[in-house]
């Protein structure tokens, strides 16, 4: 009769990180602990380091916002001055299609009047 055939081991292996720790085969189950650990100092330079990276992040895309906001000022300058040049250009345009334009003009004086004037009827 075997006796270890049905043995069954009731060590239990605890350790902080990690409390379900499997036995396998090949596997090497001793934990070693650095005995250093850090300071306080050390703690709040990590700290500092993570918030200005963070705060650099934050003013590089303020910045970016700032440079669209002054590229769509300028642009909305340019459509006023387009808008006041389209403004002009209509005043212009009326006056060179005045009447009194055209009937003072060479081509409107070298016209005749007609003698009849005639309807078609049907």
């Amino acid at each position: 009769m075997n006796i270890n055939a049905n043995f069954v081991t009731r060590r239990s292996v605890t350790y902080p990180e990690s409390s379900t720790l499997v036995w396998r085969k090949n596997r090497n189950h001793a934990r070693t602990f650095s005995g250093k650990n850090l300071g306080i100092l050390s703690h709040t330079m990590i700290a500092l380091a993570v918030v200005m990276a963070f705060g650099l992040i934050y003013l590089t895309q303020a910045g970016r916002i700032a440079s669209y906001d002054y590229e769509a000022e300028r642009m909305d300058q340019r459509i006023e001055e387009l808008s006041a040049l389209k403004d002009d250009m209509a005043v212009e345009n009326a006056r060179v299609t005045a009447i009194s334009q055209i009937e003072n003009s060479a081509t409107a004086k070298e016209m005749v009047k007609p003698t009849e004037v005639g309807f078609v009827s049907e």
